[in-house]
């Protein structure tokens, strides 16, 4: 079974009464998602307000997995545990930006619809959704709505967003209130190799107009490589640049400048500069050490089975190198972690 046919039999479980403009509105938004309903940020915000602040909370589903990425974000769920509306703007905006589908993948799905419909599933057969889609093309294909009986069984209020933002959500709700208190905010991301914490630090960074500082930037220079230090816990990064480059401004100066250590040439390769901000991120292992974890606002740790992190070390960086990330690397950071307690101190786990 397709995932579009999966997502279709769960709907129907959920709502027995859809129509065909129902299941069309749905396959529609697995496909194209929410980017074609943004032509006026401003107006769409409004709207989306007005929806919120009319909504009342609720204890239905607060995601519904639709395919391809997207989900139905349930207004009142989302007010009912606390999330601000300012988040859940920012992520139907953000998620709006992200264009996908095409009318050729939208058929498809339609196709899969229709052999469901020869199963049985639905209350309708294959004629209504080929003369309903007639209509549609007819009229310019204008955006599917839910039918009266639908909104008035189900009372839908939703918006869709990328799927994505579901793992996200603790993470937002905490950064967000930090910032809504604090106005200006840093954010520390620890954890092992292969969890995700650069692919995360991305989203956040994109998803708030961050900058994003690297510990890799940190690596430990050759002439400090001692056996002494490689056997401290935590000692496998320049923790005294860090300090001096990064902590004694990153609180109190508008702008500053570190110098980045390649661990490719083993020699310093440039600057990178921090301008003002309003949320700045520091990813990386070893960005909690217990000399500067008190610089942030929120501690965020990702985390990651051994079976995957090792499936992503090989596939990033090949066999022969996990060899020495299992033997040499990965030790290292587990001797950190459990000294320092680090992933117990985090506001939340990725």
């Amino acid at each position: 079974m397709s995932y579009i046919q999966e997502v279709l039999s769960e709907a129907v479980k959920k709502y027995p009464e859809m129509e065909v403009q129902d299941v069309l509105k749905l396959t529609y938004q697995s496909e194209f998602g929410c980017g074609h309903l943004i032509e006026n940020k401003e107006a769409s915000y409004t709207i989306l307000m007005d929806e919120w602040n009319d909504e009342q909370e609720n204890d239905v589903e607060l995601f519904e997995i639709i395919g391809n990425g997207y989900a139905r974000f349930n207004v009142g769920a989302a007010k009912s545990i606390g999330i601000s509306s300012k988040v859940f703007q920012r992520i139907f905006l953000k998620s709006a930006e992200v264009q996908r589908g095409t009318l050729s993948n939208f058929y498809e799905k339609v196709d899969e619809l229709k052999r469901l419909c020869i199963n049985r599933l639905f209350n309708f057969d294959i004629s209504e959704i080929e003369s309903f889609l007639s209509r549609w093309e007819e009229s310019g294909r204008p955006l599917f709505r839910h039918s009266a009986k639908y909104r008035k069984l189900y009372k839908p209020s939703y918006r869709v967003v990328l799927e994505e933002y579901i793992t996200m959500l603790p993470a937002l709700m905490q950064i967000e209130d930090e910032l809504n208190e604090k106005g200006k905010i840093i954010i520390g991301i620890d954890g092992p190799c292969g969890s995700g914490k650069t692919t995360f630090s991305n989203k956040l960074a994109d998803f708030y107009n961050a900058q994003i500082i690297h510990m890799d930037d940190f690596f430990l220079p050759p002439a400090l490589r001692t056996e002494v230090r490689l056997e401290e816990a935590g000692g496998n990064i320049h923790y005294e640049r860090f300090l001096q480059e990064v902590v004694t401004k990153i609180k109190d100066v508008e702008e500053f400048k570190y110098r980045v250590f390649s661990c490719r040439r083993m020699d310093y390769e440039g600057e990178v500069e921090i301008k003002p901000y309003e949320v700045l991120i520091v990813e990386g292992s070893y960005s909690m050490h217990p000399l500067y974890n008190h610089i942030y606002d929120v501690k965020l740790y990702c985390d990651v089975e051994a079976n995957i992190q090792k499936e992503r070390i090989i596939r990033r960086n090949g066999l022969a190198m996990y060899r020495n990330f299992e033997s040499k690397w990965i030790p290292m950071e587990e001797k950190y972690f459990n000294k320092f307690k680090i992933k117990e101190q985090c506001d939340c786990i990725i």
